[in-house]
């Protein structure tokens, strides 16, 4: 299932903001039936980044491993993407730049393995 990595955020952020922040982001995957994922089958990251003087200025997220299906085409990815940009905005609206970078793979090129049995 698709693994969304969001870089840039503020160290200031409450827990509580990035709790209902990735509980959005899992939302707005969700909401897009041609993916066909479940909100809890989305994992979010937000990694920590030493170099702090510019965070919550610039945030990348980058959606990984979600798998090629004949339903998520490039217009469904850019929708993806689209969501996932409006739904850090309504976040952080103080950001200056905020991108999504949606990359798929296909099951044939990569090796799999879950404790959820999928």
């Amino acid at each position: 299932m698709p693994i969304l990595t969001v870089y840039g955020i503020s160290e200031k952020t409450t827990q509580e903001r990035l709790s209902s922040f990735m509980l959005g982001l899992r939302q707005a995957v969700s909401s897009i039936k041609e993916l066909e994922i479940k909100a809890d089958q989305v994992s979010c990251f937000l990694p920590c980044d030493r170099f702090t003087a510019f965070r919550g200025e610039d945030i990348v997220i980058f959606v990984d491993s979600l798998l090629k299906k004949p339903r998520r085409t490039p217009e469904v990815r850019d929708t993806l993407a689209q969501k996932l940009v409006q739904t850090t905005r309504t976040f952080f609206p103080d950001a200056t730049l905020i991108e999504c970078f949606v990359r798929s793979v296909s099951r044939s090129e990569i090796g799999f393995s879950s404790t959820t049995g999928e």
